[in-house]
């Protein structure tokens, strides 16, 4: 079986890329996001609290997250 390869280019500094980890063997959805928005989001992630609970275990195939 093939594998895919990603045309993308690395993200220079300064410069976000969101990903969505949603494919198995096929290149995820990704799109640029504005140093604000990183800025905004990173706020909101510091000021959640803590899961209290056991992570559960990713999927073998679908959503596993984003980056």
């Amino acid at each position: 079986m093939a594998t895919s390869r990603s045309s993308r280019k690395p993200a220079r500094p300064g410069e976000y890329i969101a990903r969505a980890l949603v494919y198995s063997g096929r290149p995820d959805p990704a799109w640029p996001v504005s140093s604000r928005l990183v800025k905004r989001l990173l706020e909101i992630w510091d000021s959640l609290p803590r899961w209290p609970g056991v992570l559960p275990a990713a999927p073998p195939l679908g959503y596993r997250g984003c980056v």
